[in-house]
């Protein structure tokens, strides 16, 4: 039996809701394994007619456009990540429902599945570069650094210090916003590549998960997590070469500026995650530390190595 000891107590009535969406009104039973519990919601493994499936529940609704998103990530590129089942909105919850995926994480896997993941990344972004992405949530990066700017000059939660440097990067980082908007398709950035967002299949493909926080805006900076894991499995090198060499914008150029912008979206996306669950602070610490990552690269203080070009 699984543990159901940190299971949310207003998630009622999910196999009765399973049944409810998926043709035919199935035979549901579970959830036979939890794998997420976090203050948004849960994540759970249920049986369908004795096949697995994953549900997602949240409450309150971070991402109303989850489903949309999942759907164009699917026609773009089926095989690269998990079928979307079904999927609705109430005024309180979502729920999604998808066809499991068997296989062990990238994380699990190694570094070797880390550079596969890479590589399936960029190609799904630059076969999304190429479909109708209109109606889809989307940034403008162009808004990033006075939004980021704006927001910590009205909270004063971050050190005076590293607000002031900001706003003396703001023409640097204009410029590096006008060449990539120059050089870089629209596409799906997905904010949260890492080892546990990827299943590695039989013969080593890899299905890449999690797109909910996926937003229209440059594809590049979804760099920035990714390479984080890439530090951590020992071969970022690689892992920023499989993605290069699979998009038509792998230049090393405009990878070192998305890295520069990368850092400043993930703390607006942080900060308006604290606000919609109500947290007692903004992510101050991580704002802190992404700041300070942005900063570094400006500076020149934290460059890609010669290896990874």
């Amino acid at each position: 039996m699984p543990d159901l000891s940190d299971w949310p107590a207003d998630v009622v009535g999910l196999p009765e809701w399973i049944s409810s969406v998926l043709p035919g009104n199935p035979v549901v039973e579970g959830p036979i394994d939890v794998l997420r519990v976090k203050s948004w919601g849960v994540t759970a493994l249920f049986e369908v007619n004795g096949r697995s499936v994953v549900v997602k529940h949240t409450s309150p609704v971070l991402y109303p456009h989850a489903g949309a998103i999942h759907r164009a990530v699917q026609r773009a590129c089926p095989q690269a990540t998990a079928d979307l089942l079904a999927h609705a909105d109430d005024p309180a919850w979502q729920r999604s429902v998808f066809a499991f995926v068997s296989g062990p994480t990238v994380e699990q896997a190694g570094p070797a599945a880390l550079v596969e993941q890479a590589r399936t990344l960029g190609e799904l972004q630059s076969r999304l570069a190429d479909t109708d992405l209109s109606g889809l949530p989307q940034y403008e990066l162009a808004a990033v650094p006075e939004a980021l700017l704006s927001d910590l000059s009205r909270s004063g939660d971050v050190e005076e210090e590293l607000v002031t440097e900001l706003r003396g990067r703001l023409g640097d980082l204009q410029r590096g916003i006008d060449e990539l908007s120059t050089a870089v398709p629209l596409s799906l950035d997905h904010p949260d590549i890492q080892g546990t967002n990827g299943i590695v299949r039989d013969g080593g493909s890899v299905v890449v998960l999690d797109w909910e926080e996926a937003r229209v805006g440059c594809p590049l900076l979804s760099l920035d997590r990714l390479l984080q894991e890439g530090d951590e499995a020992g071969n970022p090198a690689e892992v920023l070469a499989a993605y290069l060499n699979a998009v038509p914008w792998g230049r090393r150029r405009l990878a070192e500026v998305a890295l520069q912008l990368a850092p400043l979206k993930l703390a607006i996306e942080a900060r308006d995650y604290a606000r919609t669950l109500q947290l007692p602070h903004l992510h101050t610490r991580y704002t802190t530390t992404l700041l300070t990552r942005s900063l570094s690269r400006l500076r020149g203080d934290l460059q890609l190595p010669p290896t990874y070009a």
